[in-house]
């Protein structure tokens, strides 16, 4: 994978787009989405669930019947995660002062709210979201590869197309030009058109094709490099201790903890869940239930797992080193983000031919927990107390 064509900022391309568009919103309609209340609202909300539960309070104004609100909440529920997924791609989250999503979503906020002030306007606002809806779901395939230059730019003119369709939809119903309007969308060719150029940047035959063909090389590359660390750092496999313990499971183990209400806290919340018992009581077990139900959150795309089996037995899972290198490594498989990280503290080393200290590894593993807008990280470890030198022992040691 080559980092050279990655960047985290949007392109001055699109942001000089994106900005125009914003403009000649705020002309048509008098309002100013980075400014607008509705954006305001979204500073608080960290996930396309909490979104949703507010676009949902706005379609139940509308006072449309329950069939014409699940439509419309359908089409939200698909247009949402993905253009949260391309802001963040571009460079930008939620929470930031000029986001791409940010704005948009503000623009169907007031889309919404002028089909409540026109109640014929709401079958226009339905072909509207279906329309968007079909347009977005053909290039969904981008937000899970890595973008050259070129498709970053394509991504950003999709996002303020999506902008330019709000607008003029805006200006038609607030301006009440209805009546011809409904019995068909081509009835204002501004709007049309609009949508033409959009259906155009997301065409299946262009962007899928190419999107699938950089999907393949990332894989390959990304796949190769994985391999690439893993053999430089060289870390035991914890992998062998896990299947062990989970070949003494029985039906029901460990439910009595997966179902308490201290577990489910921690998973929701963190920061530290601290497990004792006497040997052989089965908490090597316990923690591989514990991994299991973990994994089973992280398959959804809520989180990253990484967990480790310190063993006496077994002298690479006896020392720090070993332990965080696993850790990074198996980080490294699940996120571009942490291969990032990772790969930096290979190239500071003469590109894999110098090994890195146990410091060093320390302060990449931090490095990635430091990384804004992750997903919550998960690390489960089992037999602390068989790391003689293991500086979570001592810190727990001290506060006993």
């Amino acid at each position: 994978m080559s980092t050279a064509n990655q960047t985290s900022t949007p392109s001055s391309t699109f942001l000089s787009i994106f900005d125009a568009a914003l403009e000649e919103y705020k002309n048509k309609t008098g309002q100013d989405l980075r400014t607008h209340s509705f954006a305001n609202q979204l500073d608080s909300c960290h996930s396309a669930d909490a979104i949703l539960a507010i676009f949902q309070n706005q379609v139940d104004a509308l006072n449309q019947a329950r069939k014409k609100c699940q439509a419309l909440m359908k089409c939200l529920n698909a247009i949402v995660p993905v253009l949260l997924v391309f802001s963040n791609i571009l460079g930008e989250g939620v929470s930031l002062t000029f986001s791409p999503a940010k704005v948009i979503f503000s623009g169907f906020s007031v889309l919404l709210q002028a089909a409540k002030d026109a109640v014929a306007s709401h079958d226009v606002l339905g072909e509207i979201f279906e329309r968007i809806q079909a347009f977005l779901t053909r290039v969904k395939i981008y937000s899970g590869i890595e973008l050259n230059a070129e498709m970053m730019e394509t991504l950003g003119n999709i996002m303020a197309e999506v902008l330019c369709i709000l607008t003029l939809s805006t200006k038609v119903i607030k301006q009440r030009f209805l009546k011809k309007f409904l019995n068909k969308l081509a009835g204002r060719k501004e709007i049309e058109n609009a949508l033409q150029r959009l259906d155009k940047l997301t065409q299946e035959e262009t962007c899928v094709m190419a999107a699938t063909t950089l999907q393949v090389a990332d894989t390959i590359n990304r796949y190769q490099s994985q391999e690439k660390l893993r053999n430089w750092l060289s870390p035991p496999d914890p992998s062998v201790n896990h299947s062990i313990a989970r070949s003494r499971h029985h039906k029901g183990t460990a439910t009595w903890f997966l179902d308490n209400i201290s577990f489910n806290e921690w998973k929701s919340s963190g920061p530290l869940v601290w497990i004792q018992g006497k040997p052989g009581s089965g908490k090597s077990i316990l923690c591989s239930s514990i991994i299991e139900n973990i994994k089973y959150t992280c398959n959804d795309g809520l989180g990253s797992i990484c967990y480790f089996y310190f063993d006496y037995k077994d002298t690479s899972k006896r020392d720090v080193h070993g332990f965080v290198s696993s850790l990074l490594v198996q980080l490294c498989d699940q996120s571009h983000h942490f291969w990032n990280v990772l790969s930096r503290l290979f190239n500071t080393h003469n590109n894999g031919r110098e090994q890195p200290t146990e410091e060093k590894l320390i302060k990449c593993l931090k490095d990635m927990l430091d990384l804004e807008e992750r997903l919550p990280m998960y690390i489960i470890v089992d037999a602390v107390d068989e790391c003689p030198n293991s500086p979570l022992l001592h810190h727990r040691a001290r506060r006993s």
